[in-house]
Formats: structure tokens, sequence, C-alpha cells
């Protein structure tokens, strides 16, 4: 609905590429964003592990209780994840909301007040 008056608050999905420190082996570890909306990819090296065979995502952690393989305790490795997060948008029109950095064909949620026709 539009004219736009105001917007309370903008939620986007973003991606990222962070370095974990595997901490235990078959446990799981932290991911700094949260919350997690999936995870895209993890590596170490040369090696991609397999979702749900070598990890999972559960509680914004990388799960490796699967039977697979995992990176030794103490090592670091690469995960690409997306997680959700309240942004400020660039710009407000009448009938529009300018966003920067949201994963393009992700869900964008908007709570906003519009103006009432006289």
């Amino acid at each position: 609905n539009g004219p736009i008056d105001s917007v309370q608050t903008v939620t986007v999905i973003k991606e990222v590429t962070k370095s974990v420190t595997h901490q235990l082996a078959g446990g799981s570890d932290a991911l700094p964003d949260t919350p997690v909306y999936a995870i895209m990819s993890v590596a170490q090296g040369g090696n991609t592990y397999a979702a749900n065979a070598d990890y999972r995502l559960t509680a914004d952690k990388v799960d490796w209780s699967p039977n697979g393989a995992e990176p030794s305790a103490g090592s670091t490795y690469s995960v690409t994840y997306r997680y959700i997060e309240t942004v400020i948008p660039q710009a407000i029109g009448r009938s529009t909301i300018a966003l920067e950095a949201a994963v393009v064909g992700q869900p964008v949620t908007a709570s906003y007040r519009w103006k009432l026709p006289r």
C-alpha cells in the first residue's frame, strides 16, 4: 500500500563466508551470525563436506554428529551460510524501499505505515 509514511523494520537474508574453528569431534560449532537461515557450503582446503551426510544445521551451529567426514579438532574451516538480519533501508520513496546487501531471490519482510488517501 502507498504512499509510504514510515518504515518500522526491514528483515533480509544475507550471505557470508566465515572461518570457524572446529571444537570437538562429533560436536557442534557456533556460527557468528544468527539466526542462520541455511548453510550453503562447508569446506577445508580441497575438501568440501556434504550436507546431511557430514554435517547439518542445528540451532545456528554446524552440527558434526552425522557419521561422515569432518575437520580435525582445533582446525579452521570455511562456512558459507545465509542468515537473517534487520537492516536500515538505503532509500524510501513514495512506493518503494531500496535495500543493499540482500540475497537476490530470497524473502524480504518489511513493516511500514502508509498514508491514507484524503
